[in-house]
C-alpha cells in the first residue's frame, strides 16, 4: 500500500477515552488509493478544515506502546476548500 488515500467520512470526538488519544481528535474512514478502507485518526490539521473528499498520506505516530499509521492532508487545508474529486 502507498499510504495515500481521501477522506470518505469522520467525526469529531470530543471526550476522551484513553489517555494515549487526548481529545478532541478527529476519527476518520480512510478511502486508501489502492481500494481498501481503514479507519484512523486525521492529524496535523485543525478539525474545523477536515473535510470529505479530502487527499491524505499516511504518517506512522508512535502512541503509548504502539506505532500507529495516521494520517495527515497531502495540501495545506483551508478554510472553504474545492471538492477534490470522488471517494472510491
Amino acid at each position: 500500500m502507498a499510504g495515500a488515500g481521501r477522506v470518505a467520512t469522520f467525526t469529531i470526538y470530543r471526550q476522551t477515552y484513553h489517555r494515549d488519544f487526548p481529545a478532541p481528535y478527529v476519527l476518520a474512514l480512510i478511502a486508501l488509493s489502492e481500494g481498501p478502507r481503514m479507519i484512523s485518526n486525521i492529524v496535523d490539521c485543525p478539525h474545523a478544515l477536515v473535510r470529505v473528499g479530502m487527499a491524505v498520506a499516511v504518517r506512522f505516530v508512535p502512541r503509548g506502546d504502539l506505532v500507529l499509521p495516521l494520517f495527515a492532508p497531502v495540501a495545506a487545508p483551508t478554510a472553504n476548500p474545492e471538492p477534490e474529486g470522488d471517494i472510491p
